[in-house]
């Protein structure tokens, strides 16, 4: 005959501590389901059609933003919580370029309106008579490099003369210079644009000359289209610096800040004005935005939008207004 099966004896001591420990453990779960419930009923409330947020306005219809490729993530954040409270409005973002994106608004003829968004103010805009512009904010950029540089770049930093002279002569650096792959934007690019004007004092000789990614010449200068083709290629390029919006850094763990004239890229470091590497961001219209264009830019540029954008190294106009530095830069144009 087979033993009967018995269950060992177990100590009360012990059956009392594993008593205990379950009621922590359910304890736990509960309170962990309960905070589960309440962020749902939490993100309902918020989300609830008919409570919008403040400064938010429903207008149903379609409205599509081209441009910016610095500048897409923030109207996208932005769009995604309009569309949120407002299901019958439908808000595109295209981050295809400020300059192709000031092109497709003067070339568009019919369908849902068309908003431009451009880092900076082109210098050709006296080809746009009729078209308005509204600045939103100010952008804040900075110069980057792949994380194998010598570390002193990313404690230090460069100046503005040895930045300027790392785009212009990449084949043959003054002494002062170290030797790197440089990398730009190509022609439709508003954050060249910014480059150029704040860093290279208006001398965009070497970009001008350069061809698309990779180089020709081993450490020519080369360019790429947008933000995320430039830092994905110097994620991947040992020595290689670029120029790009500071908050698309997060994905690319090879790419560093590298600070201009000891400042860092920071929002307190922008508003004080010891930081310069910026551009206002200007959203271009053909005339009067009207509809859920003029609704969308109005809770784009709200105290409440504003002040979820804090995230970003991102400073809407409302928040300029106690920065000496910044200040004019929300001046209606």
């Amino acid at each position: 005959m087979r033993p009967e099966c018995q269950w060992p004896e177990i100590p009360l001591i012990v059956f009392t501590r594993y008593r205990r420990r379950l009621r922590r453990w359910l304890a736990a779960g509960t309170a962990m389901m309960v905070a589960l419930l309440v962020g749902v009923v939490v993100a309902l409330v918020v989300s609830d059609g008919s409570r919008p947020p403040p400064g938010l306005v429903c207008v149903p219809g379609s409205v599509s933003f081209k441009g910016s490729t610095a500048f897409a993530p923030i109207v996208n954040q932005i769009a995604a919580r309009y569309e949120q409270s407002c299901p019958n409005a439908h808000i595109t973002v295209r981050a295809i370029g400020g300059v192709r994106g000031l092109i497709d608004l003067k070339g568009h003829k019919s369908g849902p309106p068309i908003v431009a968004m451009y880092d900076g103010q082109p210098s050709w805009q006296s080809l746009f008579p009729g078209y308005r512009s509204r600045a939103v904010g100010v952008v804040i950029f900075a110069v980057v490099g792949n994380w194998h540089l010598p570390r002193s770049l990313f404690t230090s930093g460069m100046t503005t003369r040895a930045i300027a002279q790392a785009f212009a002569h990449p084949l043959d650096p003054p002494s002062f210079v170290p030797r790197f792959v440089p990398v730009g934007r190509s022609g439709f690019s508003g954050t060249r644009q910014a480059f150029v004007n704040y860093l290279l004092d208006g001398n965009d000789n070497a970009e001008l000359g350069a061809g698309s990614c990779p180089a020709v010449d081993r450490n020519g200068v080369c360019l790429e289209d947008t933000t995320m083709d430039l830092l994905a290629y110097v994620n991947s390029k040992w020595y290689s610096i670029g120029y790009a919006e500071a908050d698309a850094l997060l994905f690319f763990p090879n790419v560093r800040v590298i600070p201009i004239n000891g400042v860092a890229p920071t929002r307190a470091n922008a508003l004080s004005g010891r930081y310069k590497f910026v551009a206002t961001e200007h959203l271009y219209t053909r005339g009067t935005p009207k509809g859920l264009a003029a609704a969308f830019i109005n809770f784009l540029t709200s105290s409440t939008a504003t002040a979820e954008l804090h995230r970003y190294l991102f400073i809407g106009c409302s928040d300029l207004a106690r920065s000496p530095a910044l200040r004019g830069r929300c001046a209606p144009a």
